[in-house]
């Protein structure tokens, strides 16, 4: 009668000190913002520790099966403006897997009659736009290791460009293959004020977001020595405060709701185990079915939500807002099998 019990303390021991592995990493000053939240950059740390943990809890009550939202940035994007072509990049109403990075080199050696874009040089310059940044063509030069554009137009024999021809060709590409996102973004990217620091708004479950924004502020220090030596110091360093060259009004916009579909995904799974880290989901493999109707099921609450428009008008009601496009339906979401795989 004492084996059982001591194999269940055992187990429990063994929980106790893997998640404990959790909260040192969560816990880290390395792995923490200034304000000691954790720094999302360091989410490999977190993940890896996290599938040790999954991994011990599958030896010890049956199989599990971790799912991935198939580039959730994209899928968002697509939900949140009824936009067919955008979701579907990331196997959201089409019931395949689907690359986008792959999508996004096919378009840009289309337009270019070439085949030196690939998804391995292409994949960060996607992964970065979708969260705001400005830079994607210079990712893909840094991904060919290449100084700048002109370089790449040499060896692509392209005559009478400026140095800016690669990002209008790079915004081109991206606007064809999910030209809503790319609306959607500028659209909240417009929502940025020069004088306001602070953003904030609620979420459908009552789940209230503040973001804080960082600024580069430029420092120049003069100063002399006992010794009477003259010395100064110039650089820039972030701090929270308003800035006119924000372009962090898009990713947190999009992380509020991503944020907002894993908590979902936990509540309609009820007594069921479910856990998540940002967009991988894992469970039981008897329930995996089960979670991945509950996910295409919160994306078509999204779809038929005007929740973009509504966290917009929350953070200024005179601001623009999207027009959907309508071309992504109920029916096309629930038979996406991909949508995590």
């Amino acid at each position: 009668e004492q084996q059982p019990q001591t194999e269940e303390i055992a187990d429990k021991t063994e929980r106790i000190k893997r998640l404990e592995a959790l909260k040192k990493i969560l816990n880290d000053p390395k792995n923490t913002t200034k304000k000691g939240t954790f720094d999302r950059r360091k989410i490999g740390k977190l993940r890896k520790e996290f599938l040790n943990y999954t991994r011990y809890m599958a030896s010890s009550a049956g199989s599990f099966v971790n799912e991935d939202a198939v580039n959730q940035a994209l899928q968002l994007y697509g939900v949140l403006t009824g936009d067919l072509a955008t979701a579907s990049l990331a196997s959201l109403g089409v019931n395949e897997r689907t690359d986008a990075y792959q999508m996004l080199a096919d378009a840009l050696n289309r337009s270019l009659n070439t085949e030196v874009f690939t998804r391995k040089n292409c994949k960060k310059s996607l992964m970065v736009t979708l969260y705001g940044s400005q830079n994607g063509a210079t990712e893909i030069l840094n991904a060919m290791k290449m100084h700048d554009s002109m370089e790449l137009a040499n060896k692509l024999g392209l005559q009478g460009v400026d140095d800016e021809w690669l990002d209008k060709e790079f915004n081109l590409a991206m606007a064809t293959i999910a030209p809503k996102a790319m609306e959607a973004m500028e659209c909240m990217q417009e929502l940025n004020d020069e004088n306001i620091g602070i953003y904030n708004w609620v979420m459908p479950d009552g789940f209230r977001v503040k973001y804080d924004v960082k600024s580069n502020q430029s420092v120049e220090l003069k100063a002399k020595s006992r010794g009477g030596i003259n010395f100064s110091y110039s650089g820039s360093h972030k701090v929270y405060a308003p800035s006119k060259f924000n372009r962090g009004m898009s990713p947190n916009i999009i992380h509020s709701v991503d944020g907002y579909v894993a908590r979902q995904m936990v509540r309609r799974m009820g007594d069921k185990f479910i856990s998540t880290i940002h967009d991988q989901f894992n469970c039981r493999a008897c329930d995996a079915h089960i979670m991945q109707q509950n996910y295409n099921d919160i994306m078509v609450e999204l779809l038929n939500s005007d929740l973009l428009n509504d966290i917009i008008k929350q953070i200024n009601p005179n601001a623009r807002t999207i027009n959907k496009s309508n071309t992504l339906t109920e029916e096309l979401i629930q038979s996406s099998s991909y949508s995590i795989s």
